[in-house]
């Protein structure tokens, strides 16, 4: 083989692994935007301050453990599954509000129990 076509060749090669090389850091940064949309996305829909101090404490370990689960997905769509997830854990735990509307419905049933028995 003569050395010119062994110069095209090698070029060739140099061409398709940088064209590689260029299209995994695409991949890779195109990944971390999904990540880190993500974890605004899952910020954004839980607010902690509608919960009590215990409460507050679970829906922060919910948020933990799904922002670690979302730095180490591959894709969108296991982003996505991962904040319904998330969100679908913290719809199952009590906010503030939730708890003074039992409270105050409580304190009416002892009440009006209270004016019976007078």
């Amino acid at each position: 083989m003569n050395r010119k076509k062994l110069y095209i060749i090698i070029a060739a090669v140099l061409v398709v692994a940088l064209a590689l090389g260029t299209y995994a850091l695409a991949q890779q940064r195109h990944l971390k935007e999904i990540r880190s949309d993500g974890i605004a996305k899952l910020e954004q829909t839980i607010d902690t301050d509608d919960y009590r101090t215990k409460e507050k404490k679970v829906v922060k370990g919910i948020i933990s453990d799904a922002k670690d689960k979302i730095n180490k997905a591959d894709s969108r769509d296991e982003v996505d599954k991962i904040i319904s997830d998330a969100k679908k854990k913290v719809s199952d735990v009590k906010t503030a509000a939730q708890y003074k509307k039992e409270e105050a419905a409580e304190a009416a049933a002892k009440k009006k129990a209270a004016e019976k028995a007078a």
